[in-house]
């Protein structure tokens, strides 16, 4: 190789969906190894793609209660997998060993990734220091030295060399052994100016085993870069230490711009290859092309025929040996010769341009769930991290930063939960609809139609399951039990009553927010179950019976972005809550629930029995609106409205019916007159026996209608003539709509104006 990059960050949490980030594996992409440190998982973080299975350290538990701290992964190109190999890990560090063949070196590399958390007491800092210090000494005197970490440390104006060292006339009390190696001053610059226990430890270590900070001292951090910002403030902790040898193959080391998939800045070194190349013809630089034109074809056949050309031609042929296979590349090279040299006297050689390329590059397709406004934020972002590495003392624009990639998560977060939402929910409606386009949609999203290789070679996986069957090993099968019990998710035990009590514990809250995070950790129990919920029916009641309440009516919850509609009375189980926790709206609506049974009561009960025959004996009742209320029946059902609204007995009947929306007794009758009329009419002689002599007393008792005499008949032409009818030859649903029609616009009206006149009387 003649290129080694290397990267370091503090991801600060490295789960599946940030290593699955499109911008995040564009970042660290270019890295032959790149490593992270922070990455508070207990288990490996996952593949990132194209890079080989990581190397892992287990983030510590806390002693209090809170989340885990620390935790390495480093990732490295399938290419140079097989030259890396781990030699040692601790609770804050591991160490790699890289082959001299990777570089071209004639000595070996050891690469350190480490994280010490921040200052907690003097003793814990010199502890882990002298430890790292230890290690450092067991690896340096078989190789080269590489340190990438966040060590926390601040320090200042602190140089990491021992300064005035260049000589013996320096130490006249204690002269120094004929092979000391003196240090070499190195001017590093440093935006930080703070300095704190952890710097002044680094410090020591450096001068003690003769190492070399690289931050503030190459091409592309010559200023000395803060590596960690946020609201509060910036400073510099992340760096890269290295042995004097290999700090001389250095090419570059940069210190990224911050971004906001971490409040720490990416570090990366590129290592230069100490080898020779050898130069070969790909490497040589085009020296052009001819420009042809067809126009010039006879003076390129002519420059062929030349003189010069041929003579050259028939010398190649003079020499061509059949037993020597060695000529054909001199013949070959002669050939072309010839056939440049005719060009360059007809043709027009187009030399290539040595400026760089204006084409611009083609820009990135954004991803399905971000938006327009999403994208021009993530664009601010970035701009604005920019411009706040170069401009250190301005505390507005690292507020501004701040609230802007505060404001960017958030939005991003929102807009993958409604995209996913929304994606679940057309999954689920074409995957028995449209197979074809389900499947399409999943490749779509996928975004990445090639299959990614597996990490182990198929020779790994035979030496695995050789291993596993070797009969020789023996396995302490309680012991192995116990130990496989701390590398298993924790999903995989099953809940206890103390867990379910913690969790309803952490939901329950007396503020709004509170009930807000439970809210949103259903809509995270719906995005992960694909369960959909129906905002528009989804409804919020706020119980309290304060003199705000003006101002708690304008407050609303959000599910997801959709607000969620406040309901001032919710039914539960047939008992009607309101928002002021008062129970007498739910006393009334039971209420009105028992008079509605008992109407029904009314209407399915005594109703029958008081019209029982009325299709024949109703027709001697005269059809008087006036004196409607005097017919005997409908005394009864008056009587019956008075009893169940529990009124006096002078109670207008009017009001009486309208409250309980019941017809007077007289319709149903007429109602099941008509109906009984046309079915006698229907009825035709001969046919069946049973119904001949009822068809013969209808016949007679129309010929006694027709003769002007009281009968039957009459009695339904004098309801036929009093509600504008023409002829009885009509359906019975058209005319009982009829007669309710003309109840409600007449019989009620004269009903209301007789009451009135009594009352008046």
């Amino acid at each position: 190789m003649s290129k080694l990059n290397i990267g370091f960050w503090n991801t600060h949490g490295l789960n599946s969906h940030k290593i699955e980030d499109v911008d995040f594996v564009t970042y660290v992409n270019s890295f032959e190894i790149v490593g992270f440190v922070e990455t508070l998982v207990s288990d490996s973080p996952g593949n990132l793609p194209d890079f080989s299975m990581p190397f892992t350290v287990k983030p510590i538990k806390r002693k209090r209660k809170g989340r885990a701290s620390g935790g390495i992964a480093v990732y490295c190109k399938p290419h140079i997998r097989k030259g890396v190999k781990e030699i040692k890990r601790s609770k804050f560090s591991i160490w790699l060993k890289l082959d001299k063949q990777i570089l071209g070196l004639s000595y070996t590399v050891y690469l350190c990734f480490c994280y010490i958390k921040p200052y907690m007491n003097k003793d814990d800092s010199e502890l882990i220091f002298t430890q790292l210090q230890n290690e450092i000494m067991q690896f340096k005197h078989q190789g080269e030295i590489l340190i990438c970490g966040d060590f926390n440390a601040r320090t200042g104006g602190l140089q990491d060399y021992i300064q005035n060292d260049d000589g013996n006339e320096n130490f006249i009390d204690c002269p120094v052994p004929i092979n000391y190696s003196p240090d070499i001053p190195l001017v590093r610059r440093q935006m930080d100016r703070e300095k704190n226990i952890h710097g002044t430890l680094l410090m020591s270590l450096c001068k003690d085993l003769q190492l070399r900070l690289l931050n503030g001292r190459f091409l592309g951090d010559s200023l000395g870069f803060f590596t960690f910002y946020n609201s509060n403030g910036q400073s510099t902790v992340d760096y890269m230490l290295t042995t004097p040898n290999l700090f001389y193959c250095v090419q570059h080391f940069i210190v990224r711009s911050p971004v906001e998939l971490s409040d720490h800045c990416l570090l990366s070194v590129c290592f230069k290859s100490c080898t020779q190349r050898e130069t070969t013809l790909e490497s040589l630089s085009d020296v052009g092309k001819f420009q042809w034109e067809h126009s010039m074809s006879d003076n390129y056949h002519d420059a062929l025929l030349h003189k010069e050309s041929v003579n050259d031609i028939l010398d190649l042929m003079n020499n061509i040996d059949d037993e020597n296979c060695d000529d054909i590349d001199f013949l070959v090279s002669s050939v072309n010769k010839i056939y440049v040299n005719a060009a360059s006297k007809t043709l027009v050689l187009k030399k290539k341009s040595s400026r760089p390329s204006n084409k611009r590059k083609r820009a990135k397709p954004k991803k399905a769930w971000m938006s327009n406004d999403c994208l021009l934020l993530r664009k601010e972002v970035r701009s604005l991290g920019k411009r706040l590495q170069k401009d250190k003392n301005n505390a507005n624009l690292r507020q501004t930063y701040s609230n802007c990639v505060k404001h960017y998560n958030k939005q991003k977060k929102s807009l993958k939960a409604e995209f996913y939402r929304t994606f679940i929910s057309k999954l689920n409606s074409l995957e028995h609809k449209d197979s074809k386009s389900f499947w399409k949609s999943i490749n779509n999203l996928k975004n990445n139609h090639q299959q990614a290789p597996s990490p182990l070679s198929k020779q790994e996986w035979v030496e695995h399951y050789k291993s596993l069957l070797n009969s020789d090993s023996e396995l302490n099968f309680p012991d192995d039990l116990e130990t496989s019990k701390d590398n298993h998710c924790s999903l995989d035990y099953p809940f206890t009553c103390n867990e379910v009590k913690k969790g309803i514990t952490r939901l329950k809250s007396e503020t709004p927010n509170g009930l807000q995070h439970c809210v949103d950790a259903l809509q995270s129990f719906c995005i992960d179950w694909g369960l959909n919920v129906n905002t528009k029916k989804t409804q919020t009641m706020i119980l309290s019976n304060s003199k705000n309440r003006s101002l708690l009516d304008k407050h609303y919850f959000y599910f997801g972005p959709q607000p969620l509609e406040s309901a001032k009375e919710y039914k539960y189980l047939g008992i009607v809550f309101n928002n002021r926790g008062k129970l007498n709206i739910a006393a009334e609506n039971l209420a009105d629930k028992a008079l509605e049974k008992w109407v029904r009561l009314f209407n399915s009960l005594i109703s029958p029995i008081m019209t029982y025959g009325s299709e024949i004996w109703i027709s001697d009742f005269n059809i008087n609106l006036d004196t409607a209320d005097k017919l005997p029946f409908e005394k009864v059902q008056n009587m019956i409205m008075k009893n169940i609204l529990g009124v006096h007995g002078k109670a207008s009947n009017l009001a009486l019916r309208t409250e309980l929306e019941l017809y007077p007794v007289c319709f149903i009758s007429y109602k099941l007159m008509f109906k009984y009329y046309a079915r006698l009419t229907d009825i035709e002689v001969g046919n069946n026996p049973k119904f001949d002599l009822l068809k013969s007393a209808f016949i007679e008792d129309k010929k006694l209608y027709t003769q002007k005499s009281s009968c039957w008949v009459q009695s339904l032409h004098k309801l036929k003539k009093l509600i504008n009818f023409d002829s009885l030859q009509i359906s019975h649903n058209v005319f009982e709509d009829s007669l309710k029609t003309f109840i409600n616009a007449r019989f009620w009206v004269n009903l209301s104006i007789s009451n009135l006149i009594t009352q008046v009387n």
